[in-house]
């Protein structure tokens, strides 16, 4: 019997990275002999007891399970870890956890298929809650951008020391971190510049006032926009704290700043980025915030002369091996067959 396989998105729950990972989802899912239509649902109504159905948010499982009894949950981050940290470890944030800590709980022992975004985040659940995840589980970075050669060729990207940061103000983002290492770098290089390209233009300039830093541009571009900004310059700020949260995500923001041909300047609190992303000699990766060796490290970099097409190259690896839709649309494709015969 050929069943359906049901993207269950109320409204609010796709925006462009999760979009891009469902449509990958799909396009595995058409190969699959066993499945006769694939769709999108916005409604609980539409779900029949014999499809299988995709979720999102933690909790909708536990909603479409009730009609259904095979369910595909994709793990977007660790939900109590994010809301302790969010809330600055208030009486709230941490009621709230012990709410999403319950939900997960009881949803990892559901015989249901897990996608989690990184190698890290399905350690931390198998250790977490005691349970052997190998055989119910798909890893798969977010991303949402191929590779654009394009961006490699700016005429002059690489001659001049131009940053960027493109996202939210909050601290997590280390954004000050980020001013602060290119106030430090701006004594030696004095032509740097560093564009900050968010909606929260109060926070950021509050904190350029703060840090004291020059030549930083604050704008707002809208998101069909990004990667061609994105191709002007030749770093991009990506650095994070040594924290849970942190190491089992997968920023989309690496795929972004590798698709433009942006150097990222990264820390190993990502896991999966210190595993994954290698770009040789165009690495800038720290395992410390030590301003005064990031510093040095940056100030040597600098003096480099760098070839367009090596970057190309080196980042075309990182695309090969780790951002590669054939890869994951395989990868899927494989699971899926068992989970829905079995």
């Amino acid at each position: 019997m050929k069943r359906r396989i049901v993207f269950y998105l109320p409204k609010g729950a796709l925006f462009e990275a999760t979009a891009y990972y469902c449509d990958l989802i799909k396009n595995a899912v058409k190969k699959i002999e066993g499945v006769s239509e694939v769709l999108y649902i916005e409604s609980i109504d539409e779900i029949d007891s014999q499809d299988i159905v995709v979720t999102i948010r933690i909790n909708d499982p536990f909603i479409v399970s009730r009609k259904c009894k095979k369910v595909i949950h994709w793990f977007q981050g660790i939900a109590p870890e994010e809301r302790i940290m969010m809330g600055k470890g208030s009486l709230f944030s941490r009621m709230a956890a012990i709410k999403y800590y319950i939900m997960e709980f009881i949803l990892l022992r559901k015989p249901f298929l897990f996608f989690f975004v990184s190698q890290a985040m399905k350690e931390h659940y198998a250790n977490k809650y005691k349970q052997n995840l190998n055989e119910r589980s798909i890893i798969m970075p977010c991303y949402n951008i191929p590779l654009n050669i394009q961006s490699f060729m700016v005429e002059g990207k690489y001659n001049t020391p131009s940053f960027v940061y493109a996202g939210g103000i909050l601290n997590w983002q280390c954004v000050k971190e980020s001013l602060e290492l290119y106030n430090a770098f701006k004594k030696y290089c004095v032509n740097a510049t560093f564009t900050i390209l968010t909606k929260d233009s109060e926070k950021a300039n509050a904190l350029i006032e703060e840090v004291g830093a020059n030549d930083v541009f604050v704008k707002f571009v809208p998101l069909e926009l990004l990667q061609e900004e994105l191709s002007k310059y030749k770093y991009g700020f990506i650095l994070r704290r040594e924290h849970i949260v942190n190491k089992v995500s997968t920023p989309t923001k690496m795929n972004s700043y590798l698709s433009a041909g942006v150097i990222p300047i990264f820390t190993t609190a990502v896991a999966d980025f210190d595993r994954n992303i290698d770009l040789g000699d165009f690495e800038l990766k720290f395992d410390s915030f030590s301003l005064d060796s990031m510093l040095t490290r940056l100030l040597e970099f600098e003096e480099k002369s760098i070839n367009s097409n090596l970057v190309f190259q080196a980042f075309k690896k990182v695309f090969q091996l780790y951002y590669n839709d054939l890869k994951y649309v395989e990868l899927i494709c494989g699971k899926l067959k068992y989970y829905i015969t079995e």
